[in-house]
């Protein structure tokens, strides 16, 4: 992953497993190794902010360094 490559990445969005209903990314924050695997491993059929096919949105290096 690019985590693991040493790259800094940011969710951009809020992500929720459901149940039980309750944040585990906030937009902004970052993203740890341990937080991928736990996406990965969840057996919820439900998470909202995250696509199991197309994975998680993040923030582009270039739109943060505009900031």
């Amino acid at each position: 992953s690019e985590v693991q490559k040493g790259r800094t990445i940011y969710s951009a969005s809020l992500v929720t497993p459901y149940p039980p209903g309750y944040p585990i990314l906030m937009p902004g924050q970052l993203l740890s190794a341990s937080t991928i695997h736990y996406l990965l491993s969840l057996d919820e059929e439900e998470v909202h902010g995250y696509d199991h096919r197309q994975g998680l949105r993040v923030f582009k290096a270039d739109a943060l360094d505009y900031f």
